[in-house]
């Protein structure tokens, strides 16, 4: 995906999914959380991209 101008989101995670995120920055595998969420965000994307669109539900 090419880069491009960022826009500001604010989101709410459930306490797990935010202990995950954190646990990915703690790591140093992440710098900022949001480079977490936009990593799953693109894995997402990319998984509904491949899925023809009859075998969506």
């Amino acid at each position: 995906m090419a880069a491009s101008s960022t826009i500001s989101m604010n989101i709410s995670l459930p306490e797990p999914l935010k202990r995950f995120v954190d646990g990915k920055v703690a790591s140093g595998m992440y710098g900022p959380a949001s480079a977490c969420v936009r990593e799953a965000i693109r894995e997402r994307l990319g998984r509904d991209q491949a899925v023809p669109r009859r075998a969506r539900r």
